[in-house]
Parts: structure tokens; C-alpha cells; sequence
């Protein structure tokens, strides 16, 4: 959860029914695939991108905004 700038409300993303978009900096196949099971396993609804480098995660925070 996310904290507002009013401290007596709280975001929850998951509360309006999008997928969370995660954004994962993993150079491991079988890491991430375990990630996706785990996040599956606790039904989370989501999309992900994966990246192995900095530079690629630098330009995806901009371009995929997780």
C-alpha cells in the first residue's frame, strides 16, 4: 500500500480491480518464473515486464510505469 500525501488515507491499487503492473529486474529465468508462481498462487492479478540490466530498468520505469 501506498501512503498519500494525506496520512489518513490509503492507496490500495488493488481495490480498484486493475492487474498490478510489476516491473522485474532479474537476470534468472527460473527466478522469475517462481515469482510468477508465487504471485499467481496468492491470485494476484497482474502484469509484469522483466528486464536483466539497469539500463533496460531505468527505461522501462519510464515506459511501463509499475
Amino acid at each position: 500500500m501506498i501512503f498519500s500525501k494525506n496520512k489518513y488515507s490509503i492507496y490500495n491499487p488493488l481495490s480498484e480491480g486493475r492487474p498490478l503492473r510489476i516491473l522485474i529486474l532479474e537476470d534468472s529465468e527460473l527466478d522469475v518464473e517462481l515469482l510468477k508462481i508465487a504471485l499467481r498462487t496468492k491470485e494476484f492479478d497482474f502484469t509484469e515486464r522483466v528486464v536483466s540490466n539497469s539500463t533496460d530498468f531505468k527505461k522501462m520505469l519510464n515506459e511501463f510505469n509499475p
